[in-house]
């Protein structure tokens, strides 16, 4: 169930789901939104490449100092509407009863509340960037706007899995 907050997210997912495909996620560039939703989806890297999709500068510390990087990416929260997370329809916010893991090829995970990918409540939601810097990356890697650190940016994205955190 989508709330009224979604609509622009869900607008942009209905344009976009035409590009979203069957594709397996090892394949290169392929993102799998799996998990508590009604339909799994594979989101190729011509998805990502959508001119919907924008350029963003960012900034965070590391332990060697600040890092900025321009990223070509598409916010998150339109390939999780597009794959129909499963809250709790009872509660006054549904989606924020959903945890989601991002995972990387190397098994990295870092964890997100709905809160992090949606535009209704972060002030810049999580992205899936194609490009860092003007360079291709391999595979997509989940970056996270607002954050102070890099901690939970994850290269070589495979998997974004929706959890439900309550019954």
């Amino acid at each position: 169930m989508i709330s009224t907050s979604s609509i622009g997210a869900l607008a942009v997912a209905v344009i976009l789901s035409g590009q979203a495909g069957t594709a397996d996620a090892d394949s290169s560039g392929a993102v799998t939104v799996s998990g508590a939703v009604t339909t799994p989806r594979t989101f190729t890297a011509d998805y990502l490449a959508h001119p919907t999709c924008g350029t963003h500068t960012v900034g965070f510390e590391t332990p060697a100092g600040p890092r900025s990087h321009v990223y070509q990416a598409c916010p998150l929260e339109p390939m999780l509407a597009d794959a129909r997370p499963i809250g709790r329809p009872a509660d006054k916010h549904p989606f924020l009863t959903l945890g989601i893991l991002a995972v990387g090829a190397d098994g990295y995970t870092a964890a997100l509340s709905y809160g992090d990918v949606s535009s209704t409540i972060a002030h810049r939601p999580a992205m899936v960037a194609w490009a860092e810097d003007g360079t291709l990356l391999d595979r997509p890697t989940l970056v996270m706007p607002d954050d102070a650190s890099g901690t939970r940016y994850v290269k070589q994205l495979t998997e974004i899995r929706v959890v439900a955190l309550a019954e």
